[in-house]
């Protein structure tokens, strides 16, 4: 989606990066504590292949449904948004 935009996206991934570890140290939840490692586990893994592979390789592919062709990091990151989500929805709910 936004191939040739390397500099862009290691700089969104930092950013991302950055403001997970301010937050997160913030925190007192465990489960959003844990969703942030989640999101900064996966920006750093994207931003590792962006600078050692020059791109993010994708790996898994579902085929039974449309679903775009994915990686690891980017499992973690649907898991952290996730599991903020119901961490969210947990601290509504008190």
């Amino acid at each position: 989606m936004f191939s040739g935009q390397k500099i862009f996206l290691i700089s969104i991934a930092l950013i991302v990066i950055v403001i997970g570890l301010i937050y997160s140290r913030k925190v007192t939840d465990k489960l959003t504590r844990i969703a942030f490692g989640f999101f900064i586990g996966g920006a750093m893994g994207n931003v590792v292949d962006r600078l050692i592979f020059e791109e993010v390789t994708d790996m898994y592919e579902v085929t039974f449904i449309n679903y775009p062709i994915f990686n690891n990091a980017d499992v973690f990151l649907v898991c952290g948004v996730i599991l903020f989500l119901i961490s969210i929805y947990k601290d509504s709910r008190l």
